[in-house]
């Protein structure tokens, strides 16, 4: 499949045709910086709107509440523009306008997490949830995680395996805290949480270093050099790797008793004392190759023994999920998690959700995670046929710009729901041409990032680079790209206050030699420094 190059504004025009009119097919809408990508969704929520959908029955979904609430004012302001302008013989649009006007505040224009906490409070006997749940704020969440966390501890001081587990993890220098920190991980990980209730992964078996080799090797270069830093390092070195090789030693215990050591850097010793520059590096390099040898069989082991523990971790994560649902207090991520699970496995749920909805509607969808794509295709999916079932579901966004990577969401899922709706038979206009930036500065950005992104080092890690081009025209006073600053000699301090001075003087060149700036009407003004 090849995508339109958009150059100019028919172009662009003829893209949004597609927007507005293709209304029983599924879209996933390529937008680039400034091209109008929330503006895209608008104009597809008036279009179903118009062509008689109830308000009512369309799901508009954004990331933040602040967006939710400028997409629904814009969603008002664009059926209040349609009322004024339609023609009076028109009673049917204006009768369409009038009621999506009148039922605007009950439309389903919100985040993905109000949306799901709407679809709990409806289904929740089926999610096993009390409706009257009330949603945790992070610092709450993170209360009652530890404090259960400390209790069901306590609970398993009866239990011998789980104790034998945790003694092993902390004999290698693992901490309650850190097997902790695995149990908040995998309550903020819950895609994980699955993978592990299936199959626990076999922990890699320590790869021993060969300990008597070792301590040759040691011992052979410990005569090179005279009784200095660089010595005792080897002295220790030797010292620990003996009590290694010792038959019926607890090598795991004893090797974490050394890791602080053994992460040390070696830049001990004189050249002119060990044999010269070679002589030295030498020295240094053979003691610094054993130290990681160790420091590996270390890691493997940590890994083991957090690995024997994952059992116990997930049966705390899986029993406190359900506890919360039970006990009415759910977390920010319960909100998907809960309704991503009952649509998987309750089938009454996902036909009562498609009949309830007729369109769903996602912006910023490059920041969607894995799970939140799973409920939208679970809602637009045909459960008699197993395929996507056309104009359900309309995406829209620029993977470029996907910053929520800490939230999961990244390039591989969205090429691949990407691949799954072409495979559908979906359509993919391409929005290029840019309303906020002048032609400078676009010149400058595919002139810099073209090259250095390219066609992406593959769809699930880079996407391939789309120019954009420029809407606005008109020279203006000023330079469209410019840079400040200089090569500097300072400590943190004075980088900071260095700064602040050049970005202070530019803000005051802007002013003294009149650069100017274009408002959204188009009209030309002088610089204030509001407008930096």
């Amino acid at each position: 499949m090849t995508e339109p190059v958009l150059l100019t504004q028919a172009e662009d025009d003829r893209q949004r045709a597609v927007i507005r009119e293709a209304l029983d097919e599924t879209l996933f809408v390529a937008a680039g910086a400034g091209t109008g990508k929330t503006r895209a969704l608008v104009e597809r929520f008036l279009a179903l709107v118009l062509a008689g959908r109830p308000i009512d029955r369309i799901v508009a979904i954004t990331f933040t509440e602040k967006a939710a609430a400028e997409l629904r004012d814009r969603v008002r302001a664009g059926l209040e523009e349609t009322l004024a302008e339609a023609p009076a013989e028109n009673a049917g649009q204006q009768e369409l306008i009038t009621a999506a006007l009148a039922s605007l505040d009950r439309a389903e224009i919100s985040t993905i997490h109000a949306f799901g906490r709407g679809l709990l409070r409806f289904f929740a006997a089926e999610a096993g949830i009390d409706p009257a749940f009330i949603v945790l704020d992070e610092l709450q969440a993170e209360r009652r995680l530890q404090e259960r966390w400390h209790i069901y501890l306590e609970e398993l001081a009866a239990d011998q395996p789980a104790v034998a587990a945790i003694d092993r993890a902390m004999a290698l220098g693992l901490t309650t805290g850190d097997i902790g920190k695995l149990a908040r991980e995998l309550a903020g990980g819950a895609e994980l949480l699955d993978l592990l209730e299936g199959s626990l992964p076999e922990p890699p078996t320590p790869d021993w270093p060969d300990l008597a080799q070792a301590q040759g090797t040691l011992e052979e270069l410990l005569p090179l050099g005279p009784a200095d830093k660089l010595r005792a390092h080897l002295e220790a070195l030797l010292s620990l790797v003996r009590r290694l090789a010792k038959e019926g030693a607890d090598r795991e215990a004893l090797l974490a008793s050394g890791a602080a050591f053994l992460g040390r850097s070696v830049k001990l010793g004189r050249q002119d004392d060990w044999g010269g520059k070679e002589g030295i590096l030498h020295v240094r390099e053979t003691a610094s190759t054993i130290a990681m040898q160790l420091e590996e069989a270390l890691a493997a082991s940590r890994t083991k023994a957090l690995a024997s523990l994952l059992p116990f971790v997930v049966r705390f994560v899986r029993e406190e999920i359900e506890a919360r649902g039970k006990e009415g207090m759910l977390t920010f991520d319960d909100l998907i998690l809960r309704v991503h699970d009952l649509l998987r496995t309750n089938d009454g749920a996902v036909r009562t959700l498609r009949e309830r909805y007729d369109a769903f509607l996602i912006d910023e969808f490059q920041d969607t995670d894995p799970r939140q794509v799973e409920i939208a295709l679970a809602f637009a999916t045909d459960p008699e046929t197993g395929r996507l079932e056309p104009g359900r579901l309309f995406l829209v966004g620029d993977p470029k710009q996907s910053i929520y990577r800490f939230r999961r969401a990244d390039m591989a899922m969205y090429s691949r729901t990407r691949d799954e709706i072409e495979a559908a038979g979906a359509e993919f206009p391409q929005l290029a041409l840019n309303r906020r930036s002048r032609l400078e500065i676009l010149n400058w950005v595919n002139a810099v990032f073209g090259p250095l992104i390219g066609e992406g080092a593959e769809p699930g890690v880079q996407p391939p680079y789309r120019e954009v081009y420029a809407d606005r025209d008109g020279a203006l006073s000023g330079p469209g790209v410019a840079w400040m600053g200089g090569l500097v000699d300072h400590n943190a301090r004075g980088m900071r206050e260095e700064e602040a001075r050049a970005i202070a003087a530019q803000c005051r060149a802007v002013i003294a030699e009149k650069w100017q700036v274009q408002d959204r009407e188009r009209t030309v003004s002088d610089a204030s420094y509001r407008d930096i």
